[in-house]
C-alpha cells in the first residue's frame, strides 16, 4: 500500500492539546538546563532533528494519555483492533523554524531529513506522520518521491540493507543530491490535525522550512503477526515498551541525563528508584549531543 493522506486524523481539541503539550516540553527543557541562554541561541544550537533535547522532549511528550489519542486515531483507519497492533518504540517529535540555520549547508539544502525507509529493528510497521501545525511547501515537512530510476539508484535498498544516507552524509553531498531529486519531490500538503500514513517500503524524507514553522509527531504501529520473525531481543523490547510506556520513557530520560523529566514520571507512577540504580545515569543532559535511534532502549537487557 502506498502512502495516503488522512484529513482530520486528529480532532480539533486533540490537535490543540498535543500542540500545547509538545511546545511546553520543548521550552521547559530550556528552563531546566539552559535557563540563562537566549532563546534564539537555544533554537540554533539544540533543536536540530538528532539533538538530545528534541529526543528528551519526545520522551516527555508521549505519555499514556497522548499515546491513546494517536492510537485511537490510527485504529479508525486501520483494518483491525487494538488487540492486533503494538506501538513501535521509535517515535519522533519534530520542530523546525525557517529563520534558524544550524550550518551553511542546512541553510542551502532542500531537505530537513535524508531520504530513508522506516525499518527500525527489521520489523514492518505502518507509519503515521501527524501535522500539529499546517505542513506545506513553506513550513517543510514529510515528503515523498515520484517514481524515478534516478531516485531508485540513489536510495533504494533491500530489506536487510541499511539506508544509504544519514543526515550528515546527505549534508556532505547535498549539492549533487538536490540537483538529482528536486523535480521528483512531492511536498507536504496538510492542515493541522491531518496525517500521512505509509508502509516500511515507502521512501520518504522531509523538506526544510522556508517561510514558517513546522511542528509534527510521527509514530508507527506494528501488526503483532509481523513480530513473529523478529529476534527475542526485539520482541522483549516491543512488548516491554507497550506494557510500560512511561517507565520506558523515564529510563530513556535517565540514560540521557534528563533527571527532571525522569523524576516527573517517577512521581506520577511511584516507580521505585531501585529500577534506575541498575542503569548508569547519564551526565547532566548534554544538549549539544547528537542522538541516534540506535542508542534508545540501551537499558533493556538490564531489566
Amino acid at each position: 500500500m502506498k502512502y495516503s493522506k488522512i484529513s482530520e486524523f486528529l480532532k480539533n481539541k486533540d490537535v490543540l492539546f498535543c500542540k500545547e503539550k509538545a511546545l511546553k516540553e520543548i521550552l521547559e527543557i530550556k528552563d531546566c538546563f539552559e535557563n540563562e541562554m537566549d532563546e534564539q541561541e537555544y533554537w540554533v544550537k539544540y533543536l536540530h532533528n538528532n539533538s538530545a533535547v528534541i529526543k528528551a522532549a519526545a520522551f516527555r511528550f508521549l505519555t499514556k494519555e497522548i499515546r491513546e489519542i494517536f492510537y485511537n486515531a490510527a485504529l479508525e483507519v486501520l483494518d483491525g483492533s487494538k488487540e492486533d497492533f503494538l506501538f513501535h518504540p521509535i517515535f519522533y517529535l519534530r520542530i523546525s523554524r525557517h529563520d534558524v540555520f544550524y550550518s551553511k549547508a542546512r541553510e542551502l539544502c532542500i531537505l530537513d531529513s535524508q531520504p530513508h525507509y522506516d525499518r527500525s529493528y527489521g520489523v514492518p510497521a505502518r507509519s503515521f506522520w501527524v501535522a500539529l501545525k499546517p505542513a506545506n511547501t513553506s513550513t517543510g515537512g514529510l515528503c515523498f518521491f515520484s517514481e524515478s530510476k534516478s531516485i531508485d539508484e540513489l536510495f533504494k535498498v533491500s530489506w536487510d540493507q541499511k539506508n544509504r544516507f544519514n543526515y550528515l552524509k546527505y549534508l556532505e553531498e547535498y549539492q549533487n543530491i538536490d540537483k538529482k531529486i528536486s523535480s521528483f519531490i512531492i511536498y507536504p500538503n496538510l492542515y493541522a490535525g491531518d496525517a500521512y500514513s505509509f508502509g516500511s517500503d515507502e521512501l520518504h524524507a522531509a523538506t526544510r522550512p522556508i517561510a514558517s514553522e513546522r511542528l509534527s509527531f510521527d509514530f508507527r504501529l506494528i501488526r503483532k503477526k509481523n513480530l513473529d520473525s523478529a529476534s527475542s531481543q526485539v520482541k522483549k523490547l516491543v512488548y516491554f515498551f507497550n506494557e510500560n510506556l512511561e517507565l520506558s520513557n523515564a529510563l530513556n530520560l535517565h540514560v540521557l541525563g534528563d533527571n527532571v523529566g525522569r523524576d516527573a514520571y517517577i512521581r506520577d507512577n511511584s516507580y521505585p528508584m531501585d529500577l534506575f540504580k541498575k542503569i548508569s545515569l547519564g551526565p547532566r543532559l548534554d544538549i549539544l549531543r547528537n542522538y541516534q535511534w540506535q542508542e534508545e532502549y540501551s537499558w533493556i537487557e538490564k531489566i
